[in-house]
């Protein structure tokens, strides 16, 4: 136990550096860039809010104002909400929640580790490298749900003591360890649920090997090859066929990793970041700042090639296992941006429901669990450096360099105008942002800043705009049908009538216009446009919005 306890503290202090400069200002700062980061602290005010004023925290009006929007399919991280609601600070339940789960990720690796036997700091390694790869240091940067891997290494310690050695029977199934096992998927679920797909997926594939093992073992190496060589033959041109008749993958295949991003550092990598590596990064035709890392690391890349021809049949569960997750990253293979292949794992995203996995190099994140098992277990049952126990403190010090990433850029809570939290408005009235807009995953109509989302949690007021992981068809044929929305969204010329606009105002109740002072150097008629359409009674100006309060009580001084 009281190595456990060290192993557990020795994750938090790498996080604390990993995650440099977060630690200055932990209670009221997140780090990231871009749009994503500030829905994450936002999911987390709004289970509170919801919560605290007995409604569903599925469903909110606080956004799409009147109607609200259901927060089911949204990537909500409930889990953040919950530890939310008893602190009541979104940014310190945020951080608090990652702290937690790169603690048990790495300490969850590390007993999954020593379960195959692998010495205590062999394990450390292999602990580190899953909760600290650069998939999900590079994902800190805006994917806050990617980094809830804390229950999986758990889940799989306690199927293998559930399901035992003979298979999926009922007369072997132990059932203590089977509801632990289901309480982390439980938690897995109220976190991310890519990470739940994962899980599934390592049930299904542990039972294909069981199941299939014996008459694999049967085969000859020339056989087994030719087995392989002619399931991925006809795997190909099946999918060569799906892929030219454009049946729907949800973009997997567009987003399908180069195969030179297993070599490939991630750009926030703080050894590897420009010069040579940046122009790698492009050949590998990486199309964003995380989604195609598949890189683990040049010490690791070299043992498991090592290790990988002296595998013997007690490593075989372990390298089918990676292996399996290595296809899955890569859905449709290239090899500098010229296509090659098709893994025949390319199948599920044909399939309806699994194919919501639309970024396949995610399942990197369970390449970074078995392959570093998968190696230092084979080390060790071969004896392979058996001699130099030294060179492991070695190797664990030149892979927190490899994979230590860059300083993060700061999301603060003093970054919200002042002019924001004073805001005079009736508890019933709602904010317009000009431009405004309906968006989630896949659409956009109008235009809709997340960062709306932050400053919401300090004014409180609804919004007339959404951004949200998933929304149905009639938000935006809606959007785009009302005449108020597209005049001054500048999307239609046609000046809105009388009734159009005391309709507009009736159902959408807006207090209050927020016009970005940018915006209104970009477009000088908006603030015509307001002063003739709309009847307000003052207007006021920032630091960075012009405020525009409505007078909502008398809708005839539009006519």
């Amino acid at each position: 136990m009281k190595h456990k306890g060290f192993v557990a503290i020795s994750y938090a202090l790498l996080f604390l550096l990993f995650s440099f400069p977060l630690i200055q200002d932990f209670s009221s700062s997140i780090v990231g860039s871009g749009p994503d980061p500030y829905q994450y602290i936002w999911n987390a005010f709004i289970f509170d809010q919801e919560l605290s004023n007995a409604s569903s925290p599925f469903h909110t009006d606080m956004v799409a104002f009147p109607e609200g929007v259901s927060l089911w399919m949204h990537t909500y991280t409930p889990i953040m909400g919950m530890l939310n609601f008893f602190i009541g600070n979104p940014y310190l339940s945020v951080n608090i929640i990652l702290l937690l789960s790169f603690i048990f990720s790495g300490l969850g690796a590390y007993l999954l580790a020593r379960r195959y036997g692998i010495s205590k700091l062999a394990a450390w390694i292999c602990g580190f490298i899953f909760a600290f790869a650069p998939y999900k240091t590079a994902h800190l940067l805006e994917h806050y749900h990617l980094m809830l891997t804390g229950a999986v290494p758990f889940f799989i310690l306690y199927y293998q003591d559930a399901i035992g050695e003979e298979g999926l029977t009922i007369q072997n199934w132990k059932w203590k360890p089977f509801l632990w096992m289901s309480l982390c998927f439980l938690i897995t679920f109220f976190s991310d649920y890519y990470t739940s797909f994962f899980l599934i997926f390592f049930v299904l594939l542990s039972l294909l090997f069981h199941y299939s093992k014996d008459f694999f073992r049967s085969l000859n190496k020339w056989r087994l090859l030719g087995f392989i060589a002619f399931i991925w033959l006809i795997s190909h041109f099946i999918l060569e066929k799906l892929y030219f008749m454009k049946v729907d993958d949800k973009g997997a295949m567009y987003n399908s990793p180069d195969l030179l991003s297993w070599l490939v550092p991630a750009p926030n990598s703080w050894l590897y970041a420009q010069g040579f590596w940046q122009n790698l990064r492009d050949s590998a035709g990486q199309i964003g700042p995380n989604e195609q890392v598949l890189f683990l690391g040049f010490g690791l890349s070299i043992l498991f090639i090592l290790v990988l021809f002296r595998a013997k049949s007690r490593h075989m569960q372990l390298l089918f296992l990676s292996i399996a997750f290595m296809l899955l990253c890569v859905p449709k293979m290239r090899i500098a941006s010229h296509s090659i292949t098709y893994s025949p794992t390319a199948f599920i995203h044909y399939i309806p429901f699994l194919n919501n996995i639309r970024n396949p190099g995610r399942f990197v994140a369970m390449v970074a669990l078995f392959l570093p098992i998968f190696t230092f277990y084979s080390l060790e049952v071969n004896r392979l450096f058996s001699k130099w126990k030294w060179w492991l403190g070695i190797f664990a010090f030149v892979m927190i360099i490899e994979l230590k990433p860059q300083a993060y850029p700061i999301i603060a809570r003093s970054d919200v105008p002042q002019e924001l939290l004073d805001l005079d408005l009736g508890p019933s009235e709602s904010i317009w942002h000009i431009p405004t807009g309906y968006s989630d995953g896949f659409r956009a109509a109008g235009t809709f800043d997340t960062k709306y989302l932050q400053e919401q949690m300090e004014h409180k007021h609804s919004l007339l705009g959404v951004y949200i992981s998933r929304l149905e068809s009639e938000y935006f044929s809606g959007f785009k049908e009302n005449q108020v929305f597209q005049y001054f969204n500048q999307e239609s010329n046609r000046i809105p009538n009388e009734e159009e606009l005391e309709s507009f105002l009736t159902e959408f109740k807006p207090g209050c216009i927020l016009v970005e002072k940018h915006r209104l150097e970009e477009d000088p008629y908006i603030l015509q446009k307001i002063k003739i359409l709309l009847p307000f009674k003052s207007m006021k100006s920032g630091t960075k919005y012009n405020l525009y309060y409505l007078d909502t009580t008398s809708y005839n001084s539009t006519k």
